[in-house]
């Protein structure tokens, strides 16, 4: 009788935890923990890059290992650690936004403030709440440009890698580190500034893109090499999730463009700002 009232108890702190959390793992979710929990077992899977399972498996077995002890199931405490691991990296990422908002406008302290309260309060923020992999990806980008911004590009070099370890998107970081050594190459153009920033550039962007091109050669391994087109990253996400180029443009998709608004008008706003303030300061414009 005791065995079955201690499985009984264990099984209801399981469901409690269900209950409280369950709904942060939803879509993508469920995939990460099934990854954190059981690795790469179904091709489905492969879409998703394994820093953030990797983190959540170490969470668990690690901080929260007494509750392993204790008989929670795993998928429970899994669960735990991946809404733990997101709360933990939200805030680390709003300082880190706020930190590069004040590194490119240090005369502007009053903007610093307001980017992060519009970041915090950012409509689409549900999703920095739940399993997902936005905040550490933001955390890890912010991070990378602040960095790089500051000259210091071997840390820039390593968030690169961390980002690109957590999400493909992280690729497109590359071009920030591209764009900060050719503006370094035409202000100071030399031989010899021109070899040496393009071969630290060439190797600093290989290592920051070495996660996403081993998680390649795995993907592949996985598929047994029987795939079709370049990437079998590509393969996997147009076979199993329909992505592909202009694919994700449909009329079903309108409420999550809606949720994107905010953000996206923001965005066009602050670049068509920033044009216009160097246009400015540009011998023919208007000012003059």
């Amino acid at each position: 009788m005791a065995d079955v009232s201690l499985h009984e108890e264990r099984q209801s702190h399981s469901y409690l935890i269900e209950v409280l959390l369950g709904g942060l793992s939803s879509w993508d979710g469920e995939h990460y923990l099934l990854i954190a929990e059981q690795g790469y077992k179904h091709e489905t899977n492969l879409a998703f890059f394994p820093l953030y399972p990797i983190l959540i498996r170490a969470i668990s077995y690690t901080l929260l290992s007494p509750l392993l002890f204790m008989g929670v199931q795993m998928h429970s405490v899994m669960l735990i650690a991946g809404v733990t691991l997101t709360l933990i990296a939200f805030p680390m990422a709003t300082y880190q936004l706020h930190k590069l908002t004040d590194l490119i406008y240090p005369h502007r302290p009053l903007l610093s403030h307001i980017t992060v309260l519009l970041f915090i309060i950012n409509p689409a923020n549900i999703f920095m709440s739940a399993v997902y992999t936005e905040c550490l990806f933001a955390l890890f980008s912010f991070a990378c440009i602040r960095y790089l911004i500051a000259g210091k590009t071997s840390r820039a070099c390593l968030y690169l890698a961390l980002s690109c370890s957590t999400r493909s998107n992280g690729s497109i970081l590359c071009i920030f580190i591209a764009m900060y050594y050719l503006e370094g190459i035409v202000t100071d153009f030399k031989l010899t500034t021109f070899i040496r920033k393009s071969l630290s550039c060439i190797s600093q962007l290989l290592l920051g893109l070495s996660p996403i091109i081993c998680y390649q050669v795995y993907t592949a391994h996985k598929l047994d090499y029987n795939y079709t087109g370049i990437l079998p990253y590509s393969y996997i996400q147009q076979k199993h999730w329909g992505i592909g180029l202009m694919n994700y443009y449909e009329v079903k998709q309108l409420p999550n463009f809606m949720l994107a608004l905010p953000v996206t008008t923001l965005s066009i706003l602050a670049v068509w700002q920033e044009v216009m303030d160097v246009y400015r300061t540009e011998p023919g414009g208007w000012s003059q």
